[in-house]
């Protein structure tokens, strides 16, 4: 086994490092759905675009962990780039 195919607690180490980038992303980012910061149309949609094609890199390489939590910050990008306030 190498240090490429090495595994933490199951999962490759790459979707543990992924994922743990992804929870700081949502912790920052969450709080906007709470408040009135406009985030503007395209930046919105280019982002949740983007990652949802990251997604399928994600995907293609098994991480699931990662894949979930990107998922769910591309559909928080999205939702606030369509004004999505709660």
């Amino acid at each position: 086994m190498s240090w490429r195919t090495a595994k933490v607690a199951g999962r490759p180490w790459q979707d543990l490092v992924f994922a743990l980038g992804e929870i700081v992303f949502l912790v920052a980012l969450v709080p906007l759905l709470f408040t009135d910061t406009r985030i503007p149309l395209y930046t919105g949609l280019s982002t949740g675009i983007m990652l949802y094609l990251f997604g399928l890199c994600q995907l293609s390489y098994h991480n699931w962990i990662t894949l979930a939590l990107g998922l769910t910050t591309a559909t928080i990008w999205i939702l606030l780039g369509l004004g999505v306030h709660v």
